[in-house]
């Protein structure tokens, strides 16, 4: 199975007890002739085939999925080339390059061995986590004849040969298992990013190493809100029978709009806040060390929001008419947007634009704070 990563399962032919449909249908972004982006369902076979589990055995099989989905996450994240490469799989399109350059840092800031960033691998094996539960494991086009050879079920009349192929039942039991794994994570991050908000905001003496520490976890809760937030949007594009439920654009929209007020709203205006009483503004400050801790050293060193700065704010920096930052393989849709509100959700474009949306509030922080 694949998703950006192999994961290697045993599988097993079964017959259902009941008529389950094996065309389904998934999304994927394309383009019009135009090169209008959209989202559009498109048919997927599920054959027949479940995990192979020997007898008396599930619990241990639930043991070995739950350690090597974090274990290949950490192969990616420290790996600079393979975390690089996943950012682009994450972050498919062109029109994402923006928190796709965020992201980036963010990975690259983080270091193994530093105790205080525990909570940071955290945050980003959130977003892995949400990457394996909102796209498909599919079985690699490689490997789809010798499953064939092997099935007694045969490919659906008509289905095409490239067709892609997504094992529903599969599905459903590895995302059972990583979804608690996910709900976990983003507790953990959430709750230590209000303390230490609200820690911050209470102190004049803000250390750079937390600083930066809280910026990280913002962009990765603004990146995780808005994939969600998209998400919503085509669960009113799927065929109900196939998802289980009954989910109309109304019912999206408002569960769009209290996720804004609740998460989005909340948490960029305390960030705002807590940026305000940073100690160069208010007189005053942290005792200067001679040898600073290695949480510290590391955050002077890195220079995070220079480096977001240098190579964020130059792409993608302010527009006015008089200092248009536009390059010739970039496109106004890569800009800043005009507006940072949620607005009218709509397939089209809300999928792929809302994180850049989210993303650009906090970063709008970091202008304001740096100014």
């Amino acid at each position: 199975m694949k998703i950006g990563v192999y994961l290697t399962v045993t599988v097993k032919e079964f017959h259902p007890l009941e008529l389950a449909p094996e065309i389904r249908h998934a999304h994927r972004s394309t383009a019009d002739v135009n090169g209008q982006k959209q989202y559009i369902r498109h048919q997927v076979w599920s054959p027949p085939i479940i995990m192979y589990i020997k007898p008396n055995s599930l619990h241990q099989q639930v043991y070995l999925i739950r350690k090597e989905i974090p274990e290949l996450f950490e192969q990616v994240l420290e790996d600079q080339q393979k975390w690089e490469d996943w950012t682009i799989q994450y972050f498919k399109d062109k029109e994402e390059d923006f928190q796709t350059i965020i992201l980036r840092h963010i990975g690259k800031y983080y270091r193994k061995h530093i105790a205080e960033h525990g909570i940071l691998k955290t945050g980003l094996s959130l977003l892995w986590f949400e990457y394996l539960l909102l796209n498909k494991f599919t079985v690699p086009p490689a490997s789809v004849g010798l499953l064939e050879q092997n099935l007694e079920a045969k490919r659906p009349k008509g289905a095409p040969k490239d067709i892609q192929v997504i094992p529903d039942t599969i599905n459903r039991f590895l995302k059972a298992i990583i979804l608690p794994m996910a709900m976990d994570a983003a507790k953990k991050i959430t709750e230590s990013l209000h303390d230490m908000l609200f820690r911050m905001a209470v102190t004049q003496k803000l250390s750079q190493g937390k600083t930066d520490l809280a910026l990280c976890l913002a962009f990765i809760l603004m990146i995780y809100l808005g994939r969600t937030e998209a998400t919503l949007l085509l669960l009113c594009d799927s065929v109900p029978d196939e998802i289980g439920i009954e989910y109309g654009m109304e019912q999206a929209r408002k569960r769009i709009w209290e996720m804004e007020t609740s998460v989005s709203e909340y948490l960029t205006s305390l960030h705002k806040y807590t940026l305000s009483r940073r100690s160069s503004k208010c007189g005053g400050g942290p005792p200067v060390s001679d040898s600073p801790s290695a949480f510290e050293a590391h955050a002077r060193d890195y220079g995070l929001v220079s480096q977001l700065q240098k190579n964020v704010e130059e792409d993608y920096g302010k527009i006015d008419a008089s200092n248009l930052r536009l390059y010739a393989d970039k496109v106004v849709a890569s800009e800043r947007p005009e507006c940072l509100e949620v607005g009218e959700p709509d397939l089209v474009a809300f999928p792929y634009l809302n994180v850049r949306r989210l993303c650009w509030k906090i970063f709008q922080n970091v202008e304001h704070e740096s100014d």
